[in-house]
């Protein structure tokens, strides 16, 4: 990318130089206020550094006459500060500024802030080649606005005029339901998913220009204004949120996608809705298996393990871990290779793999103990969530065979489960 240095310390805009030109970007330099408006008239820059150092540039000032001084395709800005100067972050996000670090010799650091600057660039860039495929057109439906009930705007600025070409990308095909809330927090775009989507009580169904506080209700409005304010600030947010429909409980995963022009100001937001309601069906089914057989293998005197299908230990007995060969204390967490004795795991293995494919399997698996050799009769099988799926393996000892000479042999057997 190409950045612009703004700093009045040339040691620092040297050091600066060399990371920058280490990570593959150009550069170009400034020392003061006024070289720094210059230099960006010149021509484009993506990025602007600007040193705030108590004996340096202005950062207020300079963000905020960059934000009011420079058209076309703004910057993305990146103030500089000192450890003891944190307080100063708020005055110069308010100012303009899109992202801030403290000063140090981390190049490491200051080329990860570019990264994310490039992302949030290319985004930006992404969104207006979108715009520029439709015609700039505004929807006749748009007129209603100006009969629709006014509604409360989150934070309270000068609302600007949002550009609804892109909004023709929401095709009314998508399962997903979508809406595009305006600065005033009105419906300014909505998918058929959206327009048949239930909303927590009976209302008017949504219409271009209805005011959002309207379409989801006053309680439900209150109790997101926290979220709205940050989508309003610019702020992308993700949220989980649960509603009844019908007598039925709903978990809906919402993400609120700001849109800005090019000068930064947000023009309204994008509401994306997914159901997860199933996911955390299954989420919980399989949590409360876990708790029940956790609960049952407690007192249990029989070894007693569950099995994720990550090999790892979810969580076993006292008698489990009293087997030959253990280490003493918790095993959750671990990967059963790991921490069980070879010879065990070799006989282990098979069962639990077929376990895994979902058949059930019995299986003789014999370790050798200060008493002997003794033979485990152990039964392994699978759990299954929700959609049907092998979510975790349970392991028991259904009986243990009295110890044998050493002279005995070490070999194991297995068999399939009876029905």
């Amino acid at each position: 990318m190409h950045v612009l240095v703004a700093s009045n310390d040339g040691i620092g805009r040297a050091a600066l130089h060399q990371i920058l030109q280490a990570g593959d970007h150009t550069t170009v330099q400034a020392c003061d206020l006024a070289e720094t408006l210059g230099r960006l008239r010149q021509g484009p820059v993506e990025v602007v550094l600007i040193d705030c150092m108590p004996a340096g540039i202005d950062g207020v000032a300079l963000c905020q006459r960059i934000r009011a001084q420079i058209s076309g395709k703004q910057p993305h800005i990146i103030a500089i500060l000192e450890a003891g100067a944190l307080a100063h972050s708020h005055a110069i996000l308010a100012a303009g500024a899109d992202d801030w670090l403290i000063k140090s010799d981390d190049a490491a650091a200051v080329l990860a802030r570019l990264a994310v600057a490039q992302r949030m660039l290319q985004q930006k860039t992404d969104l207006w080649r979108l715009q520029g495929r439709f015609p700039a057109t505004v929807p006749a439906e748009a007129s209603v606005w100006q009969s629709a009930r006014p509604a409360t705007t989150l934070p309270s600025q000068v609302a600007p005029v949002p550009d609804l070409a892109c909004l023709a990308c929401l095709a009314d095909n998508l399962s997903m339901p979508i809406a595009y809330v305006d600065h005033a927090l009105r419906l300014a775009f909505f998918n058929a998913a959206y327009a048949s989507d239930p909303f927590d009580e009976f209302r008017t169904p949504p219409y271009i220009g209805a005011s959002l506080q309207d379409v989801i209700g006053v309680a439900a409005f209150e109790s997101l204004r926290s979220e709205i304010g940050c989508a309003l600030s610019a702020i992308p947010v993700h949220f989980t949120r649960e509603r009844n429909d019908c007598a039925r409980q709903q978990t809906l995963h919402v993400s609120y996608f700001p849109d800005c022009d090019e000068q930064s100001r947000v023009l309204g937001f994008f509401s994306l809705t997914q159901d997860v309601t199933a996911e955390r069906s299954m989420a919980e089914t399989v949590e409360w298996q876990n708790l029940l057989l956790q609960n049952l293998a407690g007192g249990m005197h029989m070894p007693a393990m569950l099995l994720g299908t990550n090999g790892k230990i979810l969580f076993h007995n006292a008698a489990f871990a009293a087997l030959p060969g253990h280490h003493a204390g918790s095993l959750r967490g671990m990967v059963a290779e790991k921490v069980m004795e070879q010879a065990f795991y070799a006989q282990h293995r098979e069962p639990f793999a077929a376990a895994l494919a979902g058949t059930a399997q019995d299986a003789a698996i014999v370790l050798t103990s200060p008493a002997g050799i003794q033979r485990y009769c152990w039964t392994y099988a699978p759990l299954r969530n929700a959609a049907g799926a092998v979510s975790s393996v349970w392991c028991h000892v259904t009986e243990i065979g009295a110890a044998l000479p050493p002279a005995a042999g070490l070999h194991g057997e297995r068999r399939r489960h009876a029905g």
